[in-house]
């Protein structure tokens, strides 16, 4: 319901008053969940284990709020239990964007360091992104940070690509991994992985979903040379009729996620191959998750 309202509100309201309006819509939902039953350690290990189906092995990318969850675990702890959980065969991601919009952060002369501009994503993923051997992708507005075997892997090549979730990127490299896409204390429309399918696929996606300009910016990597690079942004017009929660209800197979809540507490899973699989067969249908 609040996505529909964003979305009748959004071409009315001045940029300012939407961001305003989130701001309120966020602060009353921490209020409200602050009121609530803590939830332990073990609590949200059996909801992570036994609720959402998380094993051994598993490699995840993580979308997490610790605002909305009510709990005295930090977020070095919560990080630890997901990597106990998966052990040293599964691996860890979480988004590591920047704090602006990206229009906004590429107009601006300050470069991209990866290891030093925090993620803008909530404290657990920047606590993924300081944790002990993380990597992080060399990409100025939609950079991955990972903590396990494959992070190299599907990592080295994000910022060879225009578009930051196309085929060289990390949301397409961890689909060979079968990565499960975990919600803790977000709901479903923080799913970015729906990206996936427009920057594969610009020429057949049925709606323009990037602006047209082709932005650079410096990027310092580790070893701190800078390099230049091109990347295309989100026009914040489509983006916020975006609604990935009711595409995932409508097509994708019931078996391939799960929603759980915890009073008012979101969790989420959604098996990546699966949601990857209904975005293109319903984008080649003229079906996205801007409708």
């Amino acid at each position: 319901m609040r996505i529909l309202i964003r979305k009748a509100l959004a071409p009315i309201l001045s940029k300012e008053a939407r961001k305003r309006l989130k701001e309120r819509e966020y602060n009353l939902r921490r209020y409200w969940v602050r009121k609530l039953p803590p939830l332990t350690e073990k609590a949200i290990r059996r909801v992570i284990t036994d609720r959402l189906g998380v094993t051994r092995g598993d490699h995840l990318f993580v979308h997490g709020s610790l605002d909305m969850m009510r709990t005295e675990m930090t977020p070095l702890q919560l990080a630890e239990l997901l990597f106990d959980i998966v052990g040293e065969e599964g691996s860890v991601s979480v988004p590591t964007f920047i704090r602006y919009t990206s229009s906004e952060w590429m107009m601006m002369p300050k470069p991209f360091h990866l290891l030093r501009t925090p993620s803008g994503m909530g404290v657990l993923s920047e606590r993924v992104r300081r944790y002990a051997g993380s990597r992080r992708s060399l990409h100025p507005t939609k950079s991955v940070a990972t903590v396990g075997k494959i992070a190299e892997e599907v990592l080295a090549e994000h910022h060879c690509s225009e578009f930051p979730f196309g085929p060289q990127s990390p949301f397409m490299k961890l689909l060979r991994h079968n990565v499960k896409v975990l919600g803790l204390g977000v709901p479903m429309s923080y799913l970015s992985l729906v990206h996936t399918v427009e920057d594969s696929n610009p020429d057949l996606y049925p709606l323009p979903v990037n602006e047209p300009k082709v932005y650079e910016k410096a990027c310092v990597n580790e070893e701190g040379h800078s390099i230049v690079v091109k990347t295309r942004v989100h026009d914040s017009k489509v983006i916020v009729k975006a609604n990935p929660e009711r595409f995932v209800r409508r097509y994708v197979p019931r078996r391939a996620y799960h929603i759980h809540r915890h009073y008012l507490t979101p969790f989420f899973v959604v098996d990546g191959n699966q949601l990857y699989a209904a975005l293109d067969q319903e984008m080649r249908r003229g079906r996205t998750i801007y409708d």
